[in-house]
């Protein structure tokens, strides 16, 4: 066997007549030459004799149904069991990044954020006797704000 001696794979091909013409002229160009090669293709005629030479069982309908709902089975619980898989991936990033934006937004003791109604004047609701909550007096400033700058 030389460095320009065919593959198997390439021998292969050539038997089954699945090579283009000018690779397939090549090879057989080189087949006149050298036995090794020659040797190689008549094992392959001969394994290929052998297995035409079987006769195939048929498999009746009932087995064909059989054997394509097991495949189908098979198939389903592995996407299934993929299915699964991914969600507890996606449900564990989920909580690791909610866990993260959590730690984040908790605002530090010397740059806490003011409410916009703490800084809000509350009054005594004249009805209830009360005094109304913080969010409240936000929303009734807001509210007012918003009244007087509409015509």
């Amino acid at each position: 066997m030389t460095n320009d001696c065919p593959t198997p794979q390439q021998l292969s091909a050539f038997h089954d007549g699945e090579l283009p013409s000018d690779v397939r002229a090549a090879i057989a160009g080189h087949l006149e030459f050298c036995d090794p090669c020659m040797g190689r293709l008549q094992s392959l005629r001969q394994m290929s004799g052998l297995f035409s030479a079987v006769a195939a069982d048929r498999l009746s309908q009932i087995s064909l149904h059989r054997l394509h709902a097991k495949v189908d089975a098979l198939l389903e619980r592995g996407l299934v069991r993929w299915a699964w898989e991914v969600s507890g991936i996606a449900a564990a990033i989920l909580i690791a990044a909610s866990v993260c934006l959590g730690q984040l937004s908790e605002p530090s003791s010397a740059t806490a954020a003011v409410p916009p109604w703490v800084g809000a004047q509350a009054s005594a609701d004249p009805v209830l006797n009360d005094t109304p909550t913080p969010a409240a007096v936000w929303y009734l400033a807001d509210a007012r704000s918003s009244s007087e700058a509409a015509p």
